[in-house]
C-alpha cells in the first residue's frame, strides 16, 4: 500500500489509450479495492470513456459490460472472484493489457485463480503488481513469471526438474562439486 501503482498503472493505461496502443484493458485486484481503482482511474484517465465495474450483482450488467468493451474498447475493473466465476466469458475477448494488483496471491500454481488468470487471452501486456516479495521458491515465481511471460520458462514439470531439483540438490551438505557448480550456475 501506498506504493503509488494504482496512479502509475493508470498513467501507463491513459497513455497507451492516447497513443491508441490499446483498447481493451481487464485489472483485476482484491474486492475491496474495485470501487477505489474504479475512482482512480477515471481521476487520472481523462478521456478514457468506458471506465466499468465487472461485479457480481447483475448478469445482464456483465453482459451489456462485455458487449460495451468488445465495441467501444476500454478498462474493465473486477475482482479475483469475479474472474474465477466469469472465467469462460472474460476469457472469449482478446485484451491489450491485463493488470493483477497483489498479483503475488497468484503464485500457487495450483489455486482456481491462477488458472483463470492463465485462461485469459491477452495479446499485448501482462503485468503483474505487488508490494509483497515473492519467497525464495522456484515454483512461485515460475506461476508469476508463466503469467507475465507465458511459455518462456515452458511447462511447470520439466521446469521443477531442469531448475529446481538441480538447484535444491546442489544447496544439500552432501552434494558432490560438480552439483553444488550447477546450482550456483542455474540460480544466478
Amino acid at each position: 500500500m501506498g506504493l503509488g501503482k494504482t496512479v502509475q498503472v493508470s498513467a501507463l493505461c491513459k497513455g497507451l489509450f492516447e497513443g491508441e496502443h490499446i483498447s481493451k484493458v481487464l485489472i483485476v485486484v482484491p474486492a475491496t479495492m474495485k470501487m477505489y481503482w474504479q475512482g482512480e482511474l477515471k481521476k487520472w484517465c481523462p478521456g478514457v470513456e468506458n471506465i466499468m465495474q465487472f461485479d457480481d450483482k447483475k448478469k445482464s450488467n456483465r453482459e451489456q459490460q462485455l458487449k460495451t468493451l468488445r465495441r467501444k474498447g476500454g478498462i474493465l475493473v473486477t475482482s479475483y472472484g469475479m474472474v474465477s466465476t466469469e472465467k469462460i466469458n472474460l476469457s472469449e475477448m482478446r485484451y491489450d493489457l491485463v493488470v493483477v494488483d497483489e498479483g503475488h496471491r497468484a503464485k500457487n500454481v495450483n489455486t482456481e485463480l491462477r488458472r483463470s488468470l492463465v485462461a485469459l487471452r491477452v495479446k499485448g501486456i501482462r503485468l503483474i503488481l505487488s508490494g509483497t516479495p515473492l519467497q525464495n521458491n522456484l515454483s512461485e515465481l515460475w506461476s508469476v513469471f508463466d503469467f507475465v511471460q507465458p511459455k518462456i520458462f515452458g511447462p511447470y514439470q520439466p521446469f521443477l526438474t531442469k531448475y529446481a531439483e538441480v538447484i535444491e540438490r546442489g544447496l544439500l551438505k552432501d552434494a558432490t562439486p560438480d552439483q553444488k557448480s550447477k546450482a550456483e550456475k542455474l540460480s544466478k
